[in-house]
Parts: structure tokens; sequence; C-alpha cells
């Protein structure tokens, strides 16, 4: 493996960590089952963590939450199939062949018991993944602003179909104004490119396969045979659908809002992200 020059990444932190924190970040690639290279961020020793971004997203995204849980954990962010440094292919871009390659990450690296931090689209990778494989090898799941179900009405699929259609239109146009709409808070623009730059790396083709991939779903059956403590934190103050859902399949779920955040909660409050994240790594620890 080759170390990372985290320099590069550390462009787009929100705050810094002091440097008494920081272990060496380096990285690294697994093959899949069907030969795709999926690129990985490690650093830290210790109980396995886990992140996976969301839609089109990457492992750097990650940063702040690496350099943190470094310090107590070994510490693992994913490129998931054809986004950041993973290779690119136009084959596999659905939730169960995504959901697939968690699978292969967690044996290829030997990280079994792990705590799995989805965000977005990958919570139900996530779970596709518990439905798939069972939950033997995950020790806790923190779900992060993403649905457990979908079942879309005329209009939403229809802004669906307006969605891919502007994706090919004007990529990079697309991508511009869909970022800052991740967000409550203030960036800088250079915080902004650096995200759209790395959404970038997907192919458009790919980005159009994941939304259709995404249109209907439902994965509560990955829920349902979860029996390991479970986290939901939701943007925003008020708790949604999507909460009454996992709910539902789970009451003893552990439910955080997030008032003043956007979608990407954890870029846009990391501080208490990662405050609630530790308090939930202790609690597995007095469970």
């Amino acid at each position: 493996m080759r170390t990372v020059l985290t320099a590069l990444v550390s462009v787009l932190l929100v705050s810094t960590i002091g440097a008494q924190r920081v272990s060496p970040i380096s990285d690294g690639f697994i093959k899949t089952r069907d030969g795709v290279r999926i690129h990985y961020l490690e650093a830290g020793r210790g109980p396995a963590l886990l992140f996976i971004p969301g839609f089109t997203g990457a492992a750097e995204f990650w940063d702040q939450q690496i350099r943190v849980f470094s310090a107590t954990h070994r510490v693992i962010a994913m490129d998931p199939r054809s986004q950041g440094d993973s290779d690119k292919t136009y084959d596999g871009n659905f939730t169960e062949s995504r959901a697939q390659d968690i699978g292969d990450v967690i044996r290829s690296l030997n990280i079994a018991p792990v705590v799995i931090v989805a965000w977005s689209r990958a919570v139900s990778e996530t779970l596709s993944y518990v439905d798939q494989f069972g939950p033997a090898a995950v020790r806790a799941v923190v779900l992060v602003d993403g649905s457990v179900m979908r079942t879309p009405e005329a209009q939403a699929l229809a802004n669906v179909a307006a969605g891919a259609k502007a994706l090919q239109e004007d990529r990079r146009g697309y991508t511009e104004k869909q970022v800052p709409g991740m967000f409550r808070r203030l960036h800088s623009a250079e915080f902004y490119r650096r995200i759209v730059d790395a959404n970038l790396k997907t192919p458009t083709a790919v980005a159009v396969a994941l939304q259709a991939d995404s249109i209907q779903f439902d994965y509560r059956e990955g829920l349902r045979k979860l029996n390991q403590p479970v986290m939901f934190a939701l943007a925003g103050d008020t708790p949604t659908e999507r909460t009454k859902v996992v709910l539902a399949e789970l009451p003893a779920a552990r439910v955080e809002m997030f008032p003043g955040s956007g979608h990407a909660l954890f870029l846009d409050d990391p501080e208490r992200f990662n405050t609630v994240i530790a308090d939930f790594l202790r609690s597995l620890n007095t469970n």
C-alpha cells in the first residue's frame, strides 16, 4: 500500500484535528469476486470501523472521521464501485451487487465484526448486504440520512427522469448545483469544488444507472435481520417518515437529529457527528 498525501485530502476539512490524534493514512485496493478493484483509505488499529459514502461520493469525504477515530480504531473508508479511485465499470452498478462489494471488503481486509457507518445511498446497500449475507460480520450499524424504502409517486418519478436528463446534458453544471444543496452551513468555494471534482470521477452513464436503480426499493428485510445495535442519524430537527420506518422494524434503534445540518451532516457538523459516533461506540462496550 502507498501512503496518501494527507494534505491533499485535508483541503476537504471544515476544521482541523490536532496532529497528536492523527494516524498515518494509507490506501490500497481489494479485488471483488468479479475482478473489480475497490479502493479504500485506512488508518489506526483496534476494533474496525467501515465508512461508506453515498451516490457518486468518495472515501475522502470521511477524512475527519478517519483522523479522529483512528486514534482508537482501525478505520477504513471505501470508494464504492465506479466511484472515487475504484475501478470504473459499466457492470454491477446496482444495490445488490454493490452490497456484495461491501462483503468483499469485509472479508478481504478481515475486519469482522465491523461497525458500518453508511451514508445516503449506502444505507440501502448496507441493508442489502445484511439481507443477503446476514449480520454475523456486523458489530453495529450507523445509518446516516438515507432511506430504507422508497415508493415514489408520479411526480417523484418525473423528477428522477428530469434529473437523469440533466445529468447527461451538463454533468458538471448539474453537480455544481447539486452539491451545495447537501449542506445547510456555508462552506468555502474550494470545499465545494473538491466535492464536485470527487463526484465527477463517477462516469455519467454510471451516475444515471445508479439513479435508475434507486427509484423504488424496500430493504426493511435487512433491518429485520439485524439484532445488533443500530443508530439512525438524520439531518434536521423533526423526525420524518424514514424514522418511522426504522423504528417500526427496530423500536430500540437510537435516533439522532442534526438541526441546522444538511444531507451531508458529517461534513456540515463534523464535531457533533464525531461526538455522537464516539458515544455510540462507547455504548457498544457497555452492552
